[in-house]
């Protein structure tokens, strides 16, 4: 089938869109995965992540929905990428009084930008649907897929750049010793082995002890200033490059876009003429959260349905707003369906700060240095990247729909078990690549499509419903790098593998209350 015009248009649009995220996050996660390790000092690193999580939570809670209104979703996401600049720029002089607050503007970023991907991604996705055969479910699962495969890709240009230049400063350092000091570069060596003998205190085994700490920081920290100032140099510029990316490309859309119900969705090729069901009405609205169908008012197409929310939306004050929009955000969190399907969203936070918190110290820095961080990160991108896509080709219903699921869980739990067992040695590097990659694979099934049930969950409410999905995903890191500096690692394994059982049971009720509803909704 030939691809129509507006087909392309959309695409085109969408990979601009994707793009310039891609570029924001991978300067973001570059710098991120080395804060447990450049400023491991004091448990610096971990206390300015952890501050950041701390308010991206409270942002996602009290002001990311009124924001998303009142500025609307191209601006709001331009808002977070100045927050994550600010963020990187802070990270040339590491301290408590810079960290602190680039971290709390990074939160701000944080709760800001997610939902407001997650709404292009279901806008691209309507676009898309309105031009093809085949239901809008499907084409929003699809760029959600296509994202997050974008996405995810960031963490390998960031993790190479930072990889690269350590790893170049780290020679020419070591070169110049031996050449204007053999003395120097004699007590290195000795260093160096004397820190081999002792990767017992390495994986599973790290507990942070303070004098082991000191002994080893050098396996740590940067090998000079200038190698740091290069590294938030160039990251910085990248995420500048994204903003006036999204400023020139990015279209206006509102907040409050929405996925037609599932039923009885139009044949004809062309949706410019075909009538959407609107699933919004006041006891909907009282109900923010719940599955509830019920047949309301025929708007012609999704942009009707939205441009008509966004005009309610501008008659009202915004103290009215941000009253109606925080009771809206309260009843959907203690609605049932959330309450089932958050555990899963928590744990897949819970998962990506252990492997930036943990694995990226206790297997990369401390068995092999520094400078492969980067490269473990490259390759847990790469399997991000891989299921992310592996994703979009799954079918949205029928016996096959949980299978990535299962897939998923099956995998972490053989990660986890694998890093439990495993005695740290320095010989065999490839052992500690193959975590990287197997919390990379699950990651891309996890992400994917937690975002993409919220989305199908709670269709009334996509703004809402995104916000608290990246609430209970920044709750997992926040958790994570609070308890890093206090627990030894094999705890923080059993820990995370007891939730992923207890969330992958109440996900199991999620799914089957969702199913139940809609096959008696038929």
């Amino acid at each position: 089938m030939v691809t129509s015009s507006e087909e392309t248009r959309t695409q085109t649009k969408f990979y601009v869109f994707a793009i310039s995220v891609f570029i924001t996050f991978g300067s973001f996660f570059g710098i991120m995965a080395l804060q447990s390790s450049i400023n491991i000092e004091d448990g610096l690193g971990n206390k300015a992540v952890t501050t950041g999580y701390a308010s991206s939570i409270v942002c996602a809670l009290l002001v990311t929905p009124v924001l998303l209104r009142v500025l609307k979703p191209k601006v709001a996401i331009i808002f977070s990428d100045v927050c994550y600049l600010l963020y990187a720029a802070s990270n040339a002089y590491p301290s408590l009084y810079t960290l602190i607050p680039g971290s709390i503007l990074v939160g701000i970023g944080s709760a800001t930008t997610w939902p407001c991907t997650s709404l292009f991604n279901v806008y691209f996705g309507l676009e898309h649907w309105r031009f093809s055969s085949g239901t809008p479910d499907f084409y929003v699962q699809l760029y959600t897929a296509k994202f997050f495969g974008v996405f995810q890709f960031s963490q390998v240009i960031g993790n190479a750049i930072t990889t690269i230049t350590f790893q170049q400063t780290n020679n020419k350092q070591n070169q110049t010793s031996s050449e204007n000091n053999t003395k120097v570069a004699n007590s290195y060596e000795n260093k160096t082995s004397a820190w081999r003998r002792n990767v017992s205190v390495c994986g599973a085994n790290d507990c942070q002890d303070p004098n082991i700490t000191s002994q080893n920081l050098q396996q740590y920290v940067p090998p000079t200033n200038k190698s740091l100032y290069i590294v938030v140099g160039v990251l910085s510029t990248l995420i500048i490059l994204s903003i006036i990316v999204k400023v020139m490309f990015l279209p206006k859309i509102p907040a409050c876009v929405q996925l037609p119900k599932k039923k009885s969705y139009p044949k004809s090729k062309n949706r410019n003429q075909s009538s959407v069901p609107m699933v919004l009405n006041d006891k909907d609205a009282e109900e923010i959260g719940d599955i509830v169908y019920k047949e309301t008012e025929v708007l012609s197409t999704p942009q009707q349905i939205s441009s008509d929310m966004e005009e309610v939306a501008q008659k009202i004050s915004v103290f009215n707003l941000l009253k109606h929009t925080t009771k809206a955000t309260f009843l959907h969190v203690i609605s049932l369906q959330h309450v089932l399907v958050a555990g899963i969203t928590f744990y897949n936070g819970i998962m990506m700060s252990f492997v930036y918190s943990e694995l990226t110290r206790a297997y990369a820095s401390c068995v092999l240095g520094l400078y492969q961080v980067g490269i473990g990160i490259i390759i847990y991108g790469l399997g991000d990247v891989i299921f992310s896509f592996f994703v979009a080709k799954t079918p949205t219903t029928g016996m096959w729909r949980n299978f990535p699921m299962l897939l998923a869980f099956t995998a972490d739990i053989l990660n986890y078990l694998f890093c439990l067992t495993w005695e740290p040695n320095a010989d065999n590097p490839w052992v500690i690549y193959l975590f990287f990659l197997g919390f990379g694979c699950s990651d891309g099934i996890w992400q994917t499509l937690s975002n993409f049930r919220y989305g199908e969950y709670f269709s009334r409410r996509k703004d809402i419903a995104f916000t608290t999905w990246n609430l209970w995903i920044n709750f997992g890191f926040f958790v994570q790098y609070s308890l890093s500096s206090y627990m030894c690692v094999h705890k923080k394994i059993y820990m995370n593998m007891a939730l992923l059982i207890v969330a992958s049971v109440l996900y199991g009720f999620a799914e089957y209350r969702y199913l139940t509803m809609i096959r008696v909704s038929k």
